[in-house]
């Protein structure tokens, strides 16, 4: 199954290389269900053609003939498809555009923010110091320094992003 782990690596790092290259700022918050949803396209295209016969989605198979492994990898792409979700939660991601981006009005779903939260966000929104600040800062830097002035969303942000930070992230937002 070494090919399908190969894919599989190739396919997250594609899509993480992806992120990487786009706003470097904002690029920890997850955008969307993006490796999930593909992930299991890919799954369910790789079942079908492997139903059909069709190995070349696994070259070192492909390339030996070895069809005595057939059921194998057809039993194996049911069981990704089958768990994918309970090792790659869906999750919705439009509740967190205000972290990325807490200068575009949107409407906070019945008990996002708590009152401070809220009026906070809604100074925030109209800071326009901040708003160049989040252009020349990485997005955990930016929270950090909003955290200064409006503490209660802030924190309420950095906890989120905290969930997504690594050691680069940590070492760029030491630099800033």
């Amino acid at each position: 199954m070494l090919d399908t782990d190969e894919e599989t690596q190739g396919l997250r790092q594609s899509v993480e290389a992806a992120a990487t290259a786009s706003d470097a700022a904002s690029s920890k918050l997850p955008r969307n269900d993006g490796i999930n949803l593909q992930l299991k396209k890919k799954l369910t295209i790789w079942k079908k053609r492997k139903a059909a016969g069709n190995l070349e989605m696994f070259p070192s198979v492909f390339k030996r003939n070895c069809q005595e492994s057939a059921l194998l990898i057809l039993n194996h792409l049911h069981t990704l498809l089958t768990n994918l979700d309970k090792y790659f939660p869906s999750i919705s991601v439009d509740q967190y555009d205000w972290i990325r981006n807490p200068f575009v009005e949107f409407e906070p779903f019945e008990e996002q923010f708590s009152l401070t939260e809220e009026e906070e966000l809604a100074s925030v929104l109209n800071d326009r110091t901040l708003k160049l600040k989040l252009s020349e800062l990485h997005l955990n830097a930016f929270w950090l320094l909003v955290e200064k002035e409006y503490p209660a969303i802030a924190q309420k942000a950095l906890r989120l992003l905290v969930q997504f930070s690594t050691p680069t992230s940590v070492n760029l937002d030491s630099q800033s």
